[in-house]
């Protein structure tokens, strides 16, 4: 058990309940108490200042996103699509219900740690570039890829893109 000072206690918790097999003399018991109403004030002044909006939204972060539009959302979503293929060839299809469109991810932009665009418009591209986000892999319309060449130029950054963000994948 860890012992701590009483004014250490009472900077912690608001009361103390002292269990029977702690053993604590009455003495120690005044003293704590006695440390906790001189504390207490004091706290009560600082949480007062502290104004605090439940209805107030809470900066959530999510460790990984897929971006672009809603016309591409809805044909990545499609069980035989190309996207579909893809994230189940690289073990992530848990990925498939991180997509968001292009809007709904600039609202939240600083939300994420992990970004994949796939199939933006160049205004979007731009934007993406000049926010400078360290974990950013932007992609052409996976569905638009008809050459072996483009598909390969698409896949090899993906998946080593993928393999450099295990860890914020496997918090999916």
């Amino acid at each position: 058990m860890i012992e701590l000072e009483l004014s250490d206690i009472a900077l912690l918790y608001k009361t103390v309940v002292v269990l029977p097999q702690d053993k604590i003399t009455k003495t120690v018991i005044e003293t704590t108490t006695a440390v906790i109403a001189e504390v207490s004030p004091a706290l009560e002044e600082e949480s007062a200042t502290l104004i605090v909006d439940p209805a107030a939204p809470r900066k959530v972060e999510h460790p990984f996103v897929i971006v672009t539009n809603s016309i591409l959302k809805e044909k990545y979503l499609v069980p035989e699509s190309s996207f579909t293929k893809i994230i189940q060839a690289l073990h992530i299809p848990q990925v498939a219900e991180y997509i968001v469109q292009e809007d709904a991810f600039i609202a939240n932009q600083d939300a994420y740690r992990c970004i994949w665009a796939i199939g933006i418009n160049p205004e979007t591209v731009e934007y993406l570039h000049k926010l400078g986000h360290q974990n950013l892999l932007i992609s052409p319309d996976v569905l638009s890829l008809t050459s072996t060449e483009e598909k390969t130029a698409m896949y090899a950054p993906l998946k080593q893109f993928i393999a450099s963000n295990q860890k914020e994948l496997s918090k999916l």
